[in-house]
């Protein structure tokens, strides 16, 4: 058996593991947690990739200050 969007599965399971590895873990508000997933999905609409697709300068760092860049 195939799925129709295999790549949607595997992007949804993905944030949803992230989601508990951050709850249980490291017990973070769902509202932070929600937050972050919502960042994620955003930032993969606008590359019109999945993560695992994106290139180093596609991939966002969480650096104001532009040091690691």
């Amino acid at each position: 058996m195939s799925l129709l969007h295999s790549e949607d599965a595997v992007f949804e399971a993905m944030l949803e593991g992230w989601a508990r590895q951050q709850c249980g873990g490291r017990r973070l508000q769902l509202k932070t947690i929600e937050d972050r997933r919502r960042v994620v999905e955003r930032f993969a609409e606008f590359a019109n990739a999945y993560p695992w697709q994106w290139t180093a300068g596609q991939q966002p760092v969480s650096d104001p200050c532009g040091i690691l860049t």
